[in-house]
């Protein structure tokens, strides 16, 4: 199979001898000598149609044969700079892969190009949810804070939802964590509908997985060192476990 570009045998190009079959450099470039030979050879086509234009002569090229030549001489001379050319190119040759054809080595060359690209592009989409992620993070912990705070000098009993540390509302939403039994060897699977705490009395009357589930949304799961800096223990009394509720969300002052 002819190397791509390659000039279509459509229309009657006269007794003129054809541009040679394109081979491509070291760095899959199409050479200067093959980009002046495909502009000079649609030059030459035009310019004996029109010289003979009118005359029934099988050795001068047709009107069809000069429409061949100059798209010829486009795609030789975009090669270099047109990348969707390229990639159509390589689909030719894949096209005639089951065929026996084998591929050259400037087209293996530039789909292994492509490869690098898109890893690199997947490299960035990465970068850029990490960097989503901080500043979600950062938004989210200012809107913890702020809540806190109006928790914390609200004057009417009222309190305000304050978002679990993954940023999750929970009122009246089902959670789900583990809770290791005494009388148990392994933790056990718990799940909980955590209830509305719009009052320091709802944190009061919370029930033993209720505040777990709470200190779990809050501290994270298994608690760590936030609870046990607020006095967390396995061991702490419902009392105790309630008041770290108050401090995740700003109202254990009042």
């Amino acid at each position: 199979m002819p190397h791509i570009p390659v000039l279509s045998q459509i229309g009657n190009h006269g007794d003129q001898a054809l541009p040679r079959a394109i081979i491509l450099d070291e760095d899959s470039k199409i050479k200067q000598d093959d980009e002046q030979l495909a502009y000079s050879y649609s030059t030459r086509t035009f310019e004996r149609y029109r010289k003979h234009a009118g005359q029934d002569d099988e050795n001068r090229p047709n009107r069809l044969a000069t429409f061949e030549a100059n798209k010829y001489k486009h795609r030789v001379l975009s090669f270099n700079d047109n990348e969707d050319l390229k990639r159509e190119i390589v689909n030719e040759f894949a096209e005639h892969a089951g065929q026996g054809h084998q591929e050259p080595p400037w087209a293996t060359a530039m789909k292994n190009d492509i490869i690098e690209r898109i890893e690199r592009l997947e490299t960035a989409v990465d970068e850029l949810r990490v960097e989503t992620r901080k500043i979600w993070t950062s938004v989210h912990e200012m809107n913890a804070r702020e809540l806190q705070e109006l928790n914390t000098l609200a004057e009417d009993g009222k309190l305000y939802e304050v978002p679990l540390k993954d940023g999750r509302r929970h009122w009246g939403k089902a959670m789900t964590f583990s809770r290791l039994y005494p009388e148990r060897l392994s933790p056990t699977d718990v799940e909980v509908v955590l209830p509305r705490l719009n009052s320091v009395s709802a944190v009061n009357h919370l029930g033993e997985n209720q505040v777990r589930g709470y200190l779990h949304g809050y501290y994270g799961e298994p608690l760590d060192e936030a609870a046990e800096g607020q006095g967390w223990k396995e061991s702490t009394n419902l009392r105790e476990k309630r008041r770290l509720v108050l401090v995740a969300i700003g109202a254990d002052k009042r």
